[in-house]
């Protein structure tokens, strides 16, 4: 498909006023939906940060918000053509963003796929930088107020030395960034001390990779264990990823499940536990926002729901069997804000939520292989050098494998689908379309994921 066509879309504007612009693409990993302003969402995909799959404006937003951030200033023009026109629809050219906006919907989408711990000031830091080079200066006031307290501390260890080299650069633009949106700070003090530091030396980022792999390990260790279930009476399930917020249930990996479910046949009652992320405050508004489901295996139907409660760093929850057991039902977990209707516990559904597993842990293996590169300098010893391009290699094989496994599924799915109602067709097509997208992302593994943010290079602090 060439550029052209993938820029096309079709442009509804509602009788109310509402624009509404959606291209004929789907997502490669899992759509991310950004609020850039009131009553203004865009949709994009992690893959290709630069592309925006869709678009929408109520009829009271305000039309700079979208262009500012997005940096194309001919939407104005489609907008408002497009409302004195009237209510229909049309085939027009998507935007063209700006090569800002590339990065600010790389940060969004790292905030919101990212399904291990991270250091979560390097993350505040990132959404900040990336508001003030799109514009949106009050946003990245507001959070680097809220990373005022970091900062400061990411500037002694880069002065001490702790941190790769890739980090010092990012800080100085932070500071950079924080300066041009009138943010001020106790960092401003210490800003200076960055600009005679050295780049890491040897020993420190021999250091910096073994934090990284020690908590890899830690993560793995964890997810091992709960795949595990040796009673007879107990079974186990996947977390669908967009029915929760990310990092707040601990991720066992694209093929290993968080969720345990017992039997307890006395009571009549299925117990569903899942493990809280590390570092989570297990008292914090999202945890409590949780509920468990389970749905009929067989057609997808939801036949229970329930809240969850904390039992230690365990969320646990207590769903009536209904003479039912395990074997016949799919299980989940949704945040109270999720629409139960789109929940994916259909055949098709639950197919796609095993692809955006995958997909979604390709990709992080792919940004991991990224900024392992960006660890060491090309003037490090040899065999730094050395493990850096093993390791790299290790997380794109990983990647490819996990690519190659999403795009298997699919094609499984599609050959299963028999339906006579005419569903058949749309969801065949709905399948293909998303193994054109992986296709189109697989090329891109090698050739990485563009420069790594402080959220990528920045080990997660202690305990999260």
């Amino acid at each position: 498909m060439n550029a052209e066509l993938l820029r096309l879309g079709l442009l509804f504007v509602g009788a109310d006023g509402t624009v509404d612009w959606r291209s004929g693409r789907v997502a490669a990993i899992a759509a991310v939906r950004v609020e850039v302003g009131h009553g203004i969402v865009v949709d994009l995909d992690p893959a290709f940060p630069g592309e925006i799959l869709a678009w929408q404006l109520s009829a009271t937003a305000d039309i700079p918000a979208l262009v500012v951030p997005v940096g194309d200033p001919g939407l104005a023009a489609v907008v408002a053509e497009a409302r004195i026109a009237g209510p229909g629809e049309r085939v027009v050219p998507g935007p063209q963003p700006a090569a800002a906006w590339a990065r600010f919907a790389e940060v969004a989408s790292v905030r919101r796929w990212t399904m291990r711990p991270v250091h979560h000031a390097g993350l505040l830091i990132d959404r900040a930088v990336a508001a003030a080079e799109v514009g949106l200066m009050a946003e990245a006031a507001t959070l680097f107020i809220y990373a005022e307290d970091a900062l400061p501390d990411l500037i002694r260890r880069c002065v001490e030395g702790e941190l790769p080299s890739a980090v010092v650069d990012l800080v100085r633009a932070a500071i950079r960034a924080a300066q041009r949106a009138g943010a001020r700070g106790t960092w401003a003090a210490s800003a200076a001390e960055l600009e005679d530091v050295a780049v890491l030396d040897d020993s420190m980022i021999r250091s910096t990779l073994a934090e990284w792999r020690r908590h890899a390990a830690a993560v793995t260790g964890l997810a091992g264990t709960l795949g595990e279930t040796g009673e007879p009476t107990e079974d186990s399930d996947f977390l669908d990823p967009l029915a929760v917020p990310s990092r707040i249930i601990a991720w066992g990996g694209a093929n290993r499940p968080e969720l345990r479910i017992r039997h307890e046949r006395d009571d009549g009652v299925l117990v569903l536990d899942a493990p809280v992320a590390a570092g989570v405050d297990p008292y914090c508004r999202e945890v409590g926002r949780l509920l468990a489901y389970a749905a009929d295996r067989a057609d997808g139907t939801l036949v229970a729901v329930a809240p969850m409660r904390l039992d230690g760093s365990v969320l646990i929850a207590r769903l009536p069997a209904n003479d039912r057991t395990p074997e016949e039902l799919t299980f989940g977990v949704l945040d109270a804000d999720t629409d139960v209707a789109a929940l994916r516990t259909d055949s098709v559904g639950r197919c796609l939520m095993a692809v955006d597993r995958m997909m979604i842990e390709a990709w992080a293996h792919q940004r991991a292989a990224t900024a392992t590169a960006y660890a060491v300098s090309p003037d490090a010893a040899e065999s730094d050098l050395r493990t850096v391009a093993a390791e790299r290699r290790s997380r794109q094989r990983a990647a490819r494998t996990l690519v190659a496994a999403a795009r298997k599924r699919l094609e499984r799915e599609a050959r299963s689908l028999t339906a006579d109602d005419g569903t058949a067709e749309v969801l065949t097509t709905l399948l293909r379309a998303r193994q054109e997208a992986i296709g189109r992302y697989a090329d891109t593994i090698e050739t990485g994921s563009g420069t790594p943010l402080l959220t990528d290079l920045i080990p997660p602090e202690p305990g999260g």
